[in-house]
This record gives C-alpha cells, sequence and structure tokens, in this order.
C-alpha cells in the first residue's frame, strides 16, 4: 500500500516518545526529512502545534476517531502550498497524516459536494411536494364525493319541506308552519354550503369546466335581481343597474353565480333602507363589472384576507351569516375567466368589488 502515499502527497507521522516524530516511508520531499526522529514538528508547520494541542486529549482517552485540521497554507522552499492535518486515535495507537493538497481541487471538491447536497435536499423537497400534491388531490376527490352524497339527500329534505309548506299533504297548523320554515331555511342553507364546498372542491382540482358563449349581461343581472329582489325587498334595499346593456362572451352560469354572490353580499350588508349599485362597461380589450353598497365598507388592511376561503366579512360591522366560501369562489371564477377582482371604497361610503376581465376571443372554447 505504500503506493498509495505518494499520489495523495501524504505523510504519515507516528509518535516515538513525547515531542519525537518519526515519518512512515515512504516520506514525501516537501516535509524536509533527513533521516531519524524529528524533534519539532512546530518548526516546519508552525500551525501544527496549536492542532496538536486541541488532538492531545483526544488521544490521551483512547478512544477511537479522527479530528481534521483547517487549511492552511505556508511557504514550503520558495513557493506557497496548502496542508491540512488529521490526528488519528485508536486502541493505543496515534498517528498524524499531514497532506499538501491542490487548494482548486479541494475547493472543486467543496463545490461537487455542495451541488450534491443541494440536489439531494431538492429531491427531497420534490418529494414531499409530491406527496403533498397527492394528498391535496385526494382531500378535493374526498370533498367532491362526499358533497355529492350529503346533497342528494339533502334535495329530497328540501323538495318534501317544500310540499309540507305549500300544504301539498294536507292543512297544518301555525305552530306546523314555522316547524317546516325552519327546516327549509336550515337545510336551504347547508345546501348552499355544501354546494359551495363542491365548488371550491372541483375549482382547486382543476376540473372548472367554462362553457362561453355569448349573451347579454344585463338579462343576466336581471336574473339575480329577480332572485334577490325579495331579500332586498325585506331590508328595504334599492338596487340598481348602470350601464349593464353589454354584450359579453363568458360562460353564463358562472357569471350569474359571481353576480349571485356580489350583490347577495352588498344587500345584506348594506343598512336598511340602503342602496346597491351594479354598474358594467366594456372596451376594445377589457370589460368592467363593479357592485357597490352604502354599508360601513371594508377596511383596506382587511380587502386581501377577505377572498381567502372561510373569511368571514364581519369587518362590515354587520350581522353575519356567511360561511365564508362565496368571495373565494367569486375570485376563483373571476380568475378561471383570466381577470381580477380588487376592492374600492365606493363613492357611496361603502365596498366596491371590481371585476375586470379581457374580453375573450370568441372564436375560442
Amino acid at each position: 500500500m505504500d503506493w498509495i502515499l505518494p499520489i495523495l502527497d501524504l505523510a504519515v507521522i507516528e509518535p516515538v516518545t513525547p515531542g519525537l516524530w518519526k515519518p512512515s516511508p515512504p516520506v514525501p520531499d516537501w516535509l524536509g526529512w533527513a533521516g531519524g526522529d524529528l524533534q519539532s514538528l512546530g518548526n516546519e508547520f508552525p500551525m501544527l502545534e496549536t492542532f496538536l494541542l486541541d488532538a492531545m486529549p483526544f488521544w490521551d482517552r483512547g478512544q477511537r476517531g479522527r479530528l481534521r485540521s483547517a487549511i492552511w497554507k505556508q511557504k514550503v522552499g520558495p513557493a506557497e502550498a496548502a496542508f491540512r492535518a488529521d490526528a488519528i486515535f485508536g486502541d493505543g495507537k496515534r498517528a498524524l497524516l499531514l497532506q499538501r493538497i491542490d487548494e482548486e481541487a479541494e475547493e472543486m471538491r467543496r463545490a461537487y459536494q455542495g451541488a450534491r447536497d443541494l440536489a439531494l435536499t431538492t429531491r427531497k423537497f420534490d418529494k414531499q411536494r409530491a406527496q403533498a400534491e397527492l394528498i391535496g388531490r385526494r382531500k378535493d376527490d374526498f370533498l367532491a364525493s362526499m358533497s355529492h352524497e350529503l346533497r342528494t339527500p339533502l334535495n329530497s329534505v328540501v323538495g318534501f319541506a317544500t310540499l309540507l309548506e305549500q300544504q301539498r299533504g294536507g292543512e297544518l297548523t301555525g305552530k306546523q308552519q314555522s316547524f317546516v320554515s325552519n327546516i327549509l331555511t336550515a337545510s336551504r342553507h347547508l345546501l348552499a354550503l355544501i354546494n359551495e364546498v363542491l365548488d371550491l372542491a372541483r375549482i382547486d382540482a382543476g376540473r372548472l369546466d367554462l362553457c362561453f358563449e355569448t349573451f347579454k349581461f344585463g338579462d343576466c343581472v336581471a336574473e339575480v335581481l329577480a332572485i334577490l329582489g325579495p331579500q332586498a325587498a325585506g331590508r328595504h334595499v334599492a338596487i340598481d343597474a348602470a350601464g349593464v346593456d353589454i354584450e359579453i362572451f363568458a360562460d353564463r352560469l358562472r357569471w350569474k353565480q359571481i353576480l349571485l354572490n356580489l350583490v347577495g353580499n352588498a344587500v345584506k350588508f348594506a343598512p336598511e333602507q340602503g342602496s346597491v349599485l351594479v354598474e358594467a362597461s366594456s372596451g376594445d380589450a377589457v370589460y368592467e363589472v363593479a357592485v357597490s353598497d352604502d354599508g360601513p365598507g371594508i377596511p383596506p388592511q382587511k380587502r386581501e384576507a377577505i377572498f381567502d376561503r372561510f373569511s368571514i366579512a364581519s369587518v362590515h360591522g354587520a350581522p353575519q351569516e356567511s360561511h365564508g366560501l362565496g368571495l373565494a369562489i367569486t375570485k376563483r371564477l373571476v380568475e378561471a375567466h383570466g381577470g381580477l377582482i380588487r376592492i374600492e371604497t365606493a363613492s357611496m361610503g361603502g365596498a366596491r368589488f371590481v371585476v375586470t376581465v379581457p374580453c375573450a376571443d370568441r372564436k375560442s372554447p
């Protein structure tokens, strides 16, 4: 094995007695060994004095191990060289490995080791990300499946409760009518929540299919106002529309859902005898829809978080009946159309939700 030491440019030095050292052949020229024992390694290699002081306690314990020094530079003859030392100890034996190293090669080794560590870390993160994505897909599949399983019987509850409310099976007493009304209110609220969970799971799973068509936006607004009219009338809230007589190329059903969420929120948070305004405008590149109310509004520091799922819009200061999914779904539906949604302060003092969507190519699906 003596042929290995010259290749590594390595000197193996063993202690003979305290203060005396002897190299094992073959001995590299740079060690300056002329035969016999070395009185002091510190004369030729000053850094070793400090290193050996650190190594002595480990040597004296009689345990197996290795202590490696930092790399240092010093002159050897007319040139400067880099060195590194290793103190080896075990089974009652001691040795000092002194190696002259190529600093550029060492830097390359360190760079390679760093790249290898980075690759291992990246691979670990990729694996964790893939596992997280798999868990996310399974969660979305579970939510979608469970939502369907819950929605089917709940539709039956709503249907039969509606028949009871209409007294199709016979006349009800006043107390029975109150019970049926409570059943309908609770079941419709739960059905709306399940539908929103199902929508959100479908969007997150990338399964939202948009059916683009050209339609009159004013007709869509009229349908929404017809649905929300009784709720607005109950609170004496006036809903007006301006500039909605435009044509857009989008998914009509999803735009109806967007408007139901935005206008429904505006009606809910407008004060008694308040007002809500629906506006629209169209240009060559984008069309814009805005829904405003004259309620308390939304503080600027809370406007971004309000689109998070399960974020309750209590910032309006109104009694809360929301489950915190409507605006999260609205934002995702707008983004599915390639648009953006933002919140401003309305001229009437409340919140103004503004949706800006690029005009889609009418030939695209």
